[in-house]
This record gives structure tokens, sequence and C-alpha cells, in this order.
């Protein structure tokens, strides 16, 4: 039965119009089923955004289910699951000390803010109601067994500002190797006028100082959710926030510490009721686009909006060429449900006094310039969970099976008891699409890599191009892991890793069906190359690995699978003596300079193979050009 229903509906999703290969490639549809009574996290509650993370770094995915006025539930996922088996999950509120508060929890981001190696968590809190302070708990699962509630003399602004807070992102805006926030703000019920957006910088140990008007967000209004993009792929994060009364904004990062507002002459600029403000790539081509999505009244017709990257800093309305329909859009997500290498939308709907049907749309290019947006709710099986009121939408693999699950947080208003109801697991059923998973820590960068920029390149041609954040949809957190669909390939021929410092690495041949972890593996420097002196060059990668540097004074780019990159010197070339990274992943390599008066302006290139001791095992990293003084 399940045969003949996916080829009847894989018809249904390429259609009859010409479409490219790409567009063809994967496009199976997926059906879920709802198994969170059996994995112990049916909770009922006033549900908002929330997070799959894995807290206690035992390589299973935990989940945190946020819920307005009452207990916020932390689940550790046990050892002994597996892809044949449904996960269980144990609540650890008393065995991790965390402590609870009847604060209107808005959503949950969950990133390494002081860079040890763990997940902190992040709660807006206040929303519709009124004003509240947000809370920060600080992992210490690895030293101490809990999480610490961080104080306002420890983590200043972004625990003792008064904002009726609604959305939260990290972001490093600054590129300073540590993570921001950005938070936003609503006309409450209460009445209060409109307000600011935030940027807090970072400032080290999980202190935050409150930088939105030195950095040009001042333009007030009644905000909604936030995201974290790079409309223009210059590697400085832009920020994103959906307006209920009034247009979006959308802030371009200048690149010095400053944003300036570019909604409307980005064309982004969308009529009121976005409920949130979506960054990833619905074509697949290398830029991001924005979804934005739209919270409808009875009688409303409008519908919510889906731009795309004109890659020229601006972008083109395809809503309605697309099909994406109008619903009562709150909770909301996006990623490839069907792993068929384009993002998908999950729209968790309902209102404050009534339920309604949530809605599945899977995305496929249109076989022109453009997407389309195929309603999937009913063979999903989403609907089988009924009338909701859906904030919480995070995805991740839950069951290490490939495809992404959907942890739905649902309920209404603290204000309405009746309102309250259960969370649903998603798990997806899957189908005859590839897979990878890509787990990524900086050195340089953010210890999350937050803001890093991937893109896999399978043996057919295709490309598929995700961007790792934090805090998106109604203030989500998804599994940190990145995932890519594939399609129907039957090889990998690399991962491109663009990094927030800046750096660019290539892993050859990463293996489907399975996670592969990255580590930040590049060459960088503060010193001058002066003529017949060394030059200390700073590597990062996996620790205890060896770093064999070569030179030369010619520049090439070629495939060396036997080498695990694209060499980027020509021959000859001369090694320097290898070198181990320490438990930190860092090392600092001694070059010699040539002492030849006739080298003095010419360009000395590096690069290095980072090897696993005893192996040959390794990865060739960047190219450092060096000009010689």
């Amino acid at each position: 039965m399940f045969t003949r229903l996916l080829l009847a509906s894989t018809a249904l999703l390429v259609g009859s119009g010409p479409l490219t290969a790409q567009a063809h490639n994967g496009a199976y549809p997926i059906r879920f089923y709802d198994l969170a009574p059996q994995a112990g996290v049916d909770v009922l509650g006033f549900g908002r955004g929330s997070a799959m993370v894995d807290l206690d770094n035992d390589g299973l995915l935990d989940l945190v289910a946020t819920s307005a006025s009452v207990q916020t539930y932390y689940f550790r996922q046990l050892p002994g699951g597996g892809v044949h088996s449904v996960p269980q999950f144990q609540e650890m509120t008393t065995l991790w000390q965390i402590p609870q508060d009847t604060k209107q929890t808005w959503g949950t981001v969950a990133a390494d803010f002081d860079n040890d190696g763990d997940k902190d968590l992040y709660f807006p809190c206040g929303g519709f109601p009124y004003a509240e302070t947000n809370r920060l708990l600080r992992n210490d699962l690895n030293t101490l067994g809990k999480f610490t509630l961080m104080g306002p003399a420890d983590a200043g602004d972004a625990v003792t500002l008064l904002d009726s807070s609604f959305g939260a992102s990290a972001v490093d805006y600054d590129l300073d190797g540590d993570l921001d926030l950005f938070t936003s703000a609503t006309v409450a019920f209460a009445g209060t006028l409109d307000q600011p957006c935030r940027l807090l910088r970072n400032d080290g140990a999980l202190h935050f100082t409150d930088v939105s008007i030195a950095a040009g967000i001042t333009e007030l209004g009644n905000y909604k959710h936030t995201g974290v993009g790079d409309i223009d792929n210059d590697g400085w994060p832009d920020l994103g926030v959906g307006q209920l009364v009034g247009p979006a904004r959308l802030w371009r990062n200048n690149g010095n510490g400053t944003f300036r507002e570019i909604a409307q002459v980005a064309g982004l600029s969308a009529p009121a009721k976005n409920f949130g403000f979506v960054f990833d790539d619905f074509d697949n081509d290398g830029w991001q686009d924005v979804f934005l999505p739209q919270y409808l009244s009875p009688g409303d017709s409008r519908i919510s909006r889906l731009f795309l990257n004109n890659q020229d800093g601006t972008f083109r309305d395809v809503s309605n060429a697309s099909g994406i329909g109008g619903q009562e859009d709150m909770g909301h997500n996006v990623g490839d449900l069907n792993a068929d290498g384009f993002p998908d939308l999950y729209m968790g709907t309902g209102h404050p006094t009534r339920l309604s049907y949530d809605k599945l749309y899977l995305v496929r290019p249109n076989g022109g310039n453009g997407v389309r947006a195929i309603d999937l709710t009913d063979y999903s099986r989403i609907r089988t969970g009924g009338l909701t009121r859906c904030h919480g939408t995070p995805f991740g693999d839950v069951n290490g099976d490939g495809f992404l699950d959907i942890y739905a947080v649902n309920g209404g208003p603290a204000a309405d008891p009746l309102s309250v109801q259960e969370a649903y697991l998603w798990f997806n059923e899957g189908n005859q699409n590839r897979w990878l998973k890509a787990d990524l820590s900086g050195v340089i960068s953010n210890r999350d890599a937050l803001g890093t920029r991937l893109n896999v390149r399978t043996q057919d041609g295709r490309e598929v191009h995700r961007t790792l954040s934090a805090g998106r949809g109604f203030t989500n957190t998804d599994a940190h892991e990145t995932h890519f669909g594939l399609g129907q390939t039957f090889r990998a021929d690399w991962i491109r890793i663009l990094w927030p410092s800046g750096y660019e690495q290539f892993l050859l041949t990463p293996p489907l069906e399975q996670t592969t972890k990255i580590i930040e593996t590049v060459l960088w420097t503060q010193d001058t190359a002066r003529l017949g002196q060394n030059v200390a060059i700073e590597a990062t990668g996996p620790a205890g690995f060896e770093v064999r540097m070569m030179s030369s004074k010619h520049p090439d780019f070629r495939l060396r699978a036997d080498w695990g990159g694209f060499m980027r010197i020509g021959g000859p070339w001369y090694d320097s003596p290898p070198v181990l990274l320490g438990s930190d992943g860092k090392a600092t390599v001694q070059v010699s300079v040539p002492a030849n008066a006739g080298s003095v302006g010419q360009t000395l290139y590096l690069q290095a193979r980072v090897i696993r001791v005893g192996s040959g095992l390794g990865i060739l990293t960047n190219r450092l050009d060096l000009v010689i003084q």
C-alpha cells in the first residue's frame, strides 16, 4: 500500500510541466506519526518556542518544551534507543537542578554562549501579556552536574532589560568568535507603546551589553520573531524580524559594528501581520531567501509570503505563483523534511480563542525561476493530530534514521486554562532519499559555528546549501547537526565549509547515511613575512592531529583525493617540521621566509596537511598568501 501511495504522490510532486533534473531528483513525500506518548514527552502546557538539542553531550538529542506561566520541561533522551525503536526520555528539571519560575517563557535559544563545549539556554520572556526580564541558564553539566541561573551581575543586559520579549536569535554579529543575542519585543495586550529590538553584545564570560542604538537598530515596532542570515554572501550576518502592525524589518550588517535597515529597498517590506522572519535557501542557488509567515484573522484573504534572492541585494515575491496558502501562521519552521535537498515549511496554526489544523508544504523548484509549495498536510498525516494552537516546532533527527522529526509544542494563552494542550513528537517515516549530516565545531569561529555556510556537491552535479543558525521560527532551536537531504544520489563529492572566520575548508567524499564531525581546520597569522626571518603561523584543527606545513612560490588548484582536499600550491614545495595540535585544537608553526633579496614583493603560498597521527589520513587546509617584506 505504501509503495503505491508513494508513486502516486511522486507523480503529483513532479507535475507535468518541464522541470530540471534537479527538480525531479528525490521528489518523494513523507509521512509522520505522533509517538510522544510512547516516548514520554506528551506534556500538557501553554507551549511556546522549544528546542531539540544535545544538552549533556552524549550524542543523543534532548528536548526542551517551554510553557508560558508554568513549568518548562527538560527531557533527556535515554541511551539504548535506535532507528527501529521509539526513543525514551526522562524529565530532568530536578536532577539537573534547574530553577523554575512563572514567567511567560516565549521561546528557546540553545547555543554555546561561553564557548566551553556545551549548550547554554536563553529564554525570551514576556510576550503578549506584559514586560518581563529574560532568563539565561549556563550549562554546567560537565563540571557541576547542573544548570546555573545567571543573575544581573553575571549576565548584564541579557537578563536585566525589562521588555515584552517575543523572539530571540543567537548571532556572532561582530565575528569576534563569541555569540551575541538579537531579541525582539512586542506591543503587549496591556497597552504598551511600540517596542525596540535589542542587539546584545557578548563581552565574554556570558556577560552581555545592549549596543542596539550604537549599532543603528533604533526603529520601534510591534515585533514578533527574529531570524539571522546573510543575504549578500559577504560573510557578515544580517538581522530580520517580523512585525504584526507594520512592515517586516531587515538590518544589513555594515561589517563595522553597525547596521542599516533595508527591508523596503530590498523588496521585503510585506504588509503587516508577519509573525516571523526566516532565512533559508529555498531554490538551492547558494543565496538565502526569506519566508515571512502571515498571521490571518477570520475573513483575511492574505497569504504567507515567500521571497527569492535576486543576488543583487533585492528579492522577488513568488508567493502567489508558488501556491503557498493562507493560514493562521503562528508556530513555523523550515527544514528539508523529505530529504530531497530543498527546505520545506511547517506551519503551526491557531489563535488565542480558537483552534486550527497545522499545515505542511513541500517546496520544490518549478522548472523556471521560482518554487512551488505543495500542500502535503493530508498525506503526511499531520492532520491526525487534530486542531491545535501550535507554537514550538523544532526540527531534528531524534532516532538517528536520517530524516527530520518535529517536536510540536502546543497550547494557547496561559490566561485561559482550557487552552492547555499536549505536545506531539512527529516521527518521520522517511522515504528512499539519501542524506548526510555534518556536526561542526569552531576554533577561531564561535564554538557552535553558527553562521557557517555549507554546501554539498553530489556525483550528479547537484549542490545543496545550508547555513547553521539557532533561534528561528517561533524562537525554536533545531538540532545542531547540519542535515543535508541529497535525493537519489550515490555519492557526495565534497562538503565545502565557509566558516564565520572567513576561512574555507573542504571535506572530500563524506560518507552518506552518517554524521561527520568537522572541526575548523585552517591557517592564519597576524605576523608579517620578513625577508630571511621566521613567521609564526597559527593552525587549528582536531586536537592531537599533526600539522605538516608546506610552502611554495607557486599557486595551484587541483584535487588531491589522497591528501583530503584541494591542493592550492604548486611544486616544488618545502615542508616544515611537523607540529602537534594541542588540547585546544591550536598550534603555532614557524615557517622560514626566503633570504634572497630578490624575493621581496613576491608571494609565499602556505598550505598544510592536518593528519591523524599514525594513520596518514587527514585534510588539506586553506591557503595562506604572504607577501614578503
